[in-house]
């Protein structure tokens, strides 16, 4: 639901900041390796109960989650080819969720059952339905940009549960869409392999 308004005005604030950094030999797979180690360092601050800093981490992670995108697009405005690390990314996003939904589960705030539950429902159904080409990303209803920010708001707030099991409805919500997207397509195509 955010996604696209992200983008607009993350490209409209950040275009000269994208060109610099592809100027400087900076690609996405950098970035994505920057994002990688904001989750880390935001679900250690969650599971050690330092939520301002978890949520300053979270909130640093979700630009670094849409500053890759903007490499990319920009990158293809100006024409400049980059080595390809579409698969990458989809493994690395995947894996920061599981590490940011972890910190929430040590750090005691969720049950391990909801953590995984979590990471299953967006995780692993958006793998394998990413990589059979059924369906793509900008397909569900909610992305990583409207769970980060209910995740960051319900720091702020004070409330992280409420974040975990925004983030769990939101995830169900995409499972059971692209569930059904899914088994649509494979109607289609004679079947799911």
């Amino acid at each position: 639901m955010l996604r696209d308004r992200v983008v607009r005005v993350g490209d409209f604030l950040f275009r000269s900041m994208h060109v610099w950094l592809l100027r400087h030999g900076v690609i996405p797979i950098h970035i994505l390796f920057c994002e990688l180690g904001a989750a880390i360092g935001s679900a250690i601050a969650i599971a050690q109960r330092r939520m301002t800093i978890g949520c300053s981490a979270l909130i640093f992670h979700g630009l670094l989650d849409y500053m890759d995108g903007g490499l990319q697009r920009t990158a293809k405005g100006l024409k400049i080819s980059l080595p390809p690390y579409g698969s990458a990314h989809t493994v690395i996003d995947k894996f920061s969720d599981a590490i940011l939904f972890a910190g929430f589960a040590i750090g005691g705030w969720v049950s391990w059952e909801l953590a995984i539950g979590m990471v299953v429902a967006v995780s692993l159904l958006g793998l394998w339905g990413e990589s059979k080409g059924y369906f793509r990303r900008e397909q569900c209803l909610f992305d990583r940009a409207d769970r980060i920010c209910f995740l960051i708001f319900s720091l702020l707030l004070g409330r992280p549960q409420i974040g975990v099991v925004g983030n769990l409805l939101m995830g169900a919500v995409d499972f059971f869409q692209r569930l059904w997207f899914t088994f649509r397509v494979g109607r289609r195509k004679g079947g799911l392999a």
